[in-house]
C-alpha cells in the first residue's frame, strides 16, 4: 500500500513539473503579444471607410503612385503659369517703355497719382547727369517697381533715371520720345527660370531673354536683356556729348 502511494505521488509530482515547465512558455507568449500592437495584422485593424481604400493597394504599387503625385505637385510649383508669365512680361515691358519714351516727370507723376512736386532749383550732378529733387522718398518708388522687378533688374531700372540722396528721390528729367509699341508676344522656356519672349513692333521682330524669380509677393523679373537706348546711360552720354 505504501509503495502504491509512493508511486502515485511520484507520478503526480512529475505531472506538476511538466505543467510548470509549460507555464513560462505560455507567459512568454503573452508577453510577446504587445510587439504585435505596433504592427497589427490586417485582421486586427478596424474597418476602413471607402475614402481610405487606397491603403488596400499592394505595397509595391503605393510608392509609384506617391512618386507620380509628388512629381505633379513639384512640377506645378516650378514656375509661373503661361498666363502669369505673359502678364508679368507685358507689365515689365510697359514700365520700361514708359520710362524710356515718355517724359519722366509725367511717368513719376502718374505713379504717385499726381502727389509729387519737382524742385528744379535743387540739383545734384552724378555721372554727368543733373538730377532734380522731388518731394518723394527713393524707397517709395523702389517699392512701386518692386511689383514687377527684383534683384539685378530692380537695381537696373532704378539706376536709369533716379538717384537716392539721403533717402530723397532725385530724378533726371531728360528723355521723352515716340514709343515703338509691341504685340504678338510668344514666350518659351529656355532653361530653368530663363525665358525668351518673341515679339513684334513697328520696327521689326525682337527676342528678349529674361529670368524670373519667385518672391514672397509672387513672381518678379530678376534680369532682362531689353534696354532701349533712352535708358542706356553710356549711349546717352555719347549722344549728348557728355564724355
Amino acid at each position: 500500500m505504501k509503495k502504491s502511494i509512493g508511486v502515485f505521488l511520484a507520478v503526480t509530482l512529475f505531472c506538476l513539473s511538466v505543467a510548470g515547465c509549460s507555464a513560462p512558455g505560455q507567459g512568454e507568449s503573452s508577453l510577446s503579444e504587445p510587439a504585435s500592437v505596433s504592427a497589427p495584422s490586417s485582421s486586427q485593424l478596424p474597418p476602413t471607410s471607402s475614402a481610405s481604400t487606397s491603403s488596400a493597394l499592394p505595397e509595391s504599387s503605393q510608392p509609384a503612385a506617391l512618386g507620380e503625385s509628388q512629381v505633379e505637385s513639384s512640377g506645378a510649383a516650378e514656375g509661373p503659369t503661361e498666363e502669369e508669365l505673359e502678364k508679368l512680361f507685358r507689365s515689365v515691358m510697359h514700365e520700361i517703355q514708359e520710362l524710356a519714351f515718355e517724359d519722366p516727370t509725367y511717368v513719376i507723376g502718374q505713379i504717385f497719382g499726381g502727389d509729387i512736386e519737382f524742385d528744379y532749383d535743387d540739383r545734384v550732378t552724378f555721372d554727368h547727369f543733373e538730377y532734380i529733387r522731388t518731394t518723394r522718398q527713393y524707397s517709395e518708388l523702389e517699392n512701386y517697381y518692386g511689383h514687377f522687378f527684383t534683384g539685378e533688374a530692380l537695381d537696373w531700372i532704378m539706376s536709369t533715371k533716379f538717384l537716392d540722396v539721403d533717402g530723397v528721390l532725385y530724378l533726371w528729367p531728360g528723355g521723352g520720345a515716340t514709343g515703338i509699341g509691341y504685340w504678338s508676344i510668344s514666350i518659351e522656356n529656355l532653361q530653368g527660370d530663363t525665358y525668351q519672349a518673341a515679339w513684334e513692333s513697328s520696327i521689326g521682330e525682337h527676342n528678349t531673354v529674361f529670368t524670373v524669380e519667385k518672391t514672397d509677393a509672387g513672381y518678379r523679373v530678376s534680369s532682362i536683356d531689353y534696354c532701349p537706348d533712352f535708358l542706356d546711360r553710356e549711349v546717352l552720354k555719347k549722344h549728348l556729348g557728355l564724355k
